[in-house]
């Protein structure tokens, strides 16, 4: 195992299985860097498990989207030792440009968990925002306009726009591949009444075993059964209701 280590896995349970292979060959004196993101209290018992080896874990996970992995701008969220910070700021400055020290092991974690959660609130409240307006009459680009000028903007109506056609170079512009599958948004299964809510669309549509190619915009829009009919885009809304 190299002096320097960065991996990432999709979920806990790769993580684990990783763990599970690589504690054997780690060295002494190694710098363990884990861009996965997964429970705070995971990367704790790690960080535990690779000191007894004599090494050094650090949980490092990511935010910025394809676009922002192709163009070297990601953002890492860094928990662990700080003395180790600037060894792993140097590895990780090479795929980001925002690199930021957090605290101790699993704080990196926690900070994503907290961006993850707002994100998947603004997209849900995009999506709705922009399935209104469509059903209203109104142009989904000249929306997103106006939204951009006003206090409605947000990452997801001015970066990451969930509506095709809006904008190019975004997963809805790719008949919603290549970005971040729905089944990631809900892995992390925290107990808040606000995101839970959220998560239902999610959740179903994990359900169907298609939550890593749909967008939480679809999931919103094409759920006839979770929703009331008058929400669906080929209908317009009762107003007097």
């Amino acid at each position: 195992m190299a002096i320097h280590s960065l991996f990432m896995m999709c979920s806990l349970m790769h993580v684990k299985s990783f763990e599970m292979q690589v504690n054997r060959k780690v060295k002494k004196g190694s710098l363990l860097i884990d861009s996965s993101t997964i429970d705070p209290a995971v990367s704790k018992e790690l960080a535990k498990e690779v000191e007894k080896m004599g090494a050094v874990f650090m949980d490092a996970p990511v935010s910025g989207g394809v676009g922002a992995a192709r163009s070297g701008n990601l953002t890492f969220m860094v928990g662990g030792v700080e003395d180790e910070f600037a060894a792993a700021q140097e590895l990780l400055g090479c795929m980001g440009s925002n690199v930021v020290y957090c605290g101790a092991v699993g704080t990196g974690q926690a900070a994503k968990i907290c961006n993850n959660m707002l994100l998947a609130i603004s997209m849900i409240g995009t999506a709705e925002a922009m399935n209104l307006g469509i059903r209203l009459g109104l142009d989904p680009k000249l929306l997103a306009k106006i939204l951009n000028m006003s206090s409605g903007r947000c990452w997801s109506s001015d970066t990451y726009n969930p509506v095709p056609g809006v904008m190019d170079g975004v997963p809805s512009a790719n008949n919603y591949q290549g970005g971040f599958g729905a089944t990631l948004m809900a892995k992390n299964g925290i107990r808040l009444t606000l995101l839970q809510i959220v998560l239902l669309p999610i959740k179903e549509r994990e359900e169907r075993n298609s939550a890593e190619t749909f967008s939480t915009f679809q999931l919103l829009l094409f759920n006839p059964h979770k929703f009331p009919e008058d929400r669906q885009l080929n209908r317009p809304p009762n107003i007097e209701k």
